[in-house]
């Protein structure tokens, strides 16, 4: 589990809560006519704007925010170097008996394109629209907690101009202030939903899309240096590039270790 995103959610319930609690009563800020407007509100302008399948996959989406990668990066480049060793002392023919214990979809698909005697150019062309047919997938999620950050405050507006119509129909001085109140909750609402739950969301999506591309690529790379016949401690020197350089520092240091 990530567990950056769920301390990031609690932490801001205790914030908000305790604010609440510090300045007023937490009965203040519940309005079940708020809660359907702005939440049927959404529901209603997602539903028009995508279709269910879509909207279903970008609730799907949330559990990803919480989810941490299966593998670090540096054990894929470690994975690729020793590959490269092998194909420089055997052949690219020998990279089939390790193929069954490679378990990333990209990385065994292009070994197994390279041993099969594929085009550089043709391996390269796949890969690459398989990265960018992943990026395409990736941006349906991001794209709709986006619209829901974009209809939070929007209808949380909405919500707080039909307590103020109500409101000014029936003006009474004695009840101004609880009915203004009322009347701004929803956009309170339509804030928090925004700014706390979805646009920390799409972030969240964004930023894994991010590490995920970077890593496909740097997948790509090894792949085609490979094929290609590099020497392996050229491909380890451009594969770790993709590391930060204190990651880097430490395996170096490492290895002089082991050695």
């Amino acid at each position: 589990m990530d567990r950056s995103a769920p301390i990031g959610f609690l932490l801001g319930i205790v914030f908000i809560s305790t604010a609440i609690f510090l300045e007023g009563n937490l009965d203040n800020f519940y309005s079940v006519p708020s809660i359907l407007i702005v939440v049927g509100g959404i529901t209603s302008s997602l539903i028009t704007s995508y279709s269910i399948e879509e909207c279903l996959n970008g609730i799907k989406a949330i559990k990803i925010v919480f989810s941490k990668n299966r593998k670090d990066i540096s054990d894929y480049i470690l994975e690729l170097e020793d590959l490269s060793l092998i194909s420089r002392k055997e052949g690219l023919l020998a990279l089939e008996d390790r193929v069954e214990s490679i378990n990333d979809r990209f990385l065994s698909k292009g070994i197994m394109m390279i041993i099969d005697g594929t085009d550089y150019a043709l391996v390269k062309d796949i890969l690459n629209n398989d990265l960018l047919l992943m990026r395409e997938r990736h941006s349906k999620p991001q794209k709709f907690w986006q619209t829901v950050a974009d209809l939070g405050p929007a209808w949380g507006m909405i919500g707080t101009l039909i307590g103020l119509i109500n409101m000014l129909s029936g003006l009474d001085l004695a009840t101004l202030g609880p009915s203004m109140g009322i009347a701004l909750i929803t956009t309170f609402y339509g804030t928090i939903i925004a700014n706390f739950f979805a646009l920390p969301i799409a972030n969240n999506l964004r930023k894994k899309t991010a590490e995920e591309v970077l890593l496909k690529e740097m997948l790509m790379e090894g792949i085609l240096s490979i094929q290609s016949g590099e020497n392996p401690i050229i491909i380890k020197e451009k594969l770790r590039t993709y590391l930060v350089p204190s990651y880097r520092d430490f395996l170096e240091r490492t290895e002089s270790l082991d050695f």
